[in-house]
């Protein structure tokens, strides 16, 4: 933003000039500023394979994140924005097709991320439920043993009192790892 005081160049008191939106300064942002950038060179030859204004289209282009291809995508197909409209009517029908190409694969690459992710949670859930399941048999027997023990040695004894309060704390622990389970697997 910019104040201009003198009079006789802006025609009047002080004025705000220079308004703007703010900036995505974050990977998409510039991955996007890069794609529009690369699409205003508008070289007289064209994007042609191997030339520099082709190497920094595709360079824009691989610079999108895995996570925002997909969205980039359906931008440029529907051709509503600035950015596709520029897409558009910058570039050959085969240069933006390779172009799309490469969002593709990305998007490709983030749903095969995703797959990934998903099994090793499944992995991991299928693990502690098992751990879980072995946990409540442990803590089943430890209950007998402990009834046994209580009424061998009478149920004020040192060993009943202690052997109880370890009994609680694996039940706790338990419990802990159910919920657990509960917050993290579907």
């Amino acid at each position: 933003m910019y104040f201009h005081d003198n009079f006789a160049d802006y025609g009047g008191g002080s004025r705000f000039a220079g308004f703007s939106e703010p900036r995505d300064t974050g990977p998409v942002g510039t991955s996007l500023a890069a794609i529009e950038a690369a699409l205003k060179l508008d070289p007289a030859g064209g994007y042609v394979k191997g030339s520099v204004p082709r190497q920094r289209l595709e360079a824009a282009f691989n610079s999108v994140p895995l996570t925002s291809a997909s969205a980039l995508i359906d931008e440029l197909k529907q051709g509503t924005g600035p950015l596709a409209r520029l897409f558009r009517y910058r570039l050959h029908p085969a240069t933006q097709q390779a172009m799309q190409g490469i969002l593709e694969k990305k998007s490709s690459d983030q749903k095969q991320e995703e797959e990934k992710a998903k099994l090793n949670v499944k992995l991991a859930c299928d693990a502690l439920r098992k751990l879980i399941e072995d946990s409540s048999q442990m803590v089943k027997l430890l209950e007998s043993a402990v009834e046994k023990s209580c009424k061998l040695n009478g149920e004020n004894s040192d060993a009943c009192l202690k052997a109880r309060f370890d009994l609680e704390g694996n039940k706790m622990r338990l419990g802990d790892r159910v919920r657990q389970l509960r917050s993290m697997c579907p």
